[in-house]
């Protein structure tokens, strides 16, 4: 029995991963089920065994992301060898390399058509990085990194901070320049708004290689 419910759990996840970037390379309109099956060299049953539509095969590719933002940050929070501004440095660049090469998904879960896709992925993240946002300002705080009153407050409006930046980032496109100014004033604000010293996410978050 176990040996069936894991060729169950790689198949589903062959089909995910071969749909992601289908997705990824051609657009999700433009990339029918019977290309996802040419792909993964399945039967039609075989493929309807598992996903009944091409938006249960997109719910669980935003899982899979979720997932690999979650592990991501966790692991980065937990690292007691990194300090809370590079924590934050290192959150933001896990956004920016888990978004490379999935733009059009991106772009896709921001469409008007999938709005309530957007919102469940947003009610279910933001929680999430608030609360981790909150552990690294505290640490923060208790080292003088940070001179911050209310943690919690303060991470959401982090979160807003960042979320700014990352919506900046996708309308710019891959070849379009960044507005510069507008980034810079969104770091500063970031700044001010965790009591930093001025230019101490700033200039790294401008290009400074992140180690």
């Amino acid at each position: 029995m176990a040996r069936i419910v894991k060729e169950h759990d790689v198949r589903m996840k062959e089909i995910v991963l071969a749909s992601e970037r289908l997705f990824s390379e051609n657009g999700y309109d433009e990339t029918p089920v019977e290309r996802i099956i040419e792909e993964v060299g399945i039967a039609k049953g075989t493929f309807y065994h598992y996903f009944r539509s091409k938006e249960e095969i997109l719910d669980a590719i935003i899982e899979e992301i979720y997932k690999e933002i979650e592990e991501g940050i966790s692991r980065i929070v937990k690292d007691q060898a990194i300090g809370p501004s590079m924590k934050l440095i290192l959150i933001m660049d896990l956004f920016n390399r888990i978004s490379a090469g999935r733009e059009k998904l991106v772009d896709l879960i921001h469409e008007d058509r999938n709005v309530l896709l957007h919102w469940k992925l947003e009610k279910r993240m933001n929680p999430f990085l608030v609360g981790h946002f909150k552990d690294i300002i505290e640490e923060g705080r208790d080292d003088g990194t940070f001179n911050v009153d209310d943690p919690e407050m303060t991470s959401m409006a982090l979160l807003g901070a960042m979320a700014y930046i990352g919506e900046a980032k996708r309308r710019s496109g891959i070849d379009a320049p960044l507005d510069k100014g507008r980034m810079e004033t969104a770091f500063g604000i970031m700044e001010r708004l965790l009591g930093a010293e001025k230019g101490l996410l700033k200039k790294k978050l401008l290009g400074m290689e992140v180690r």
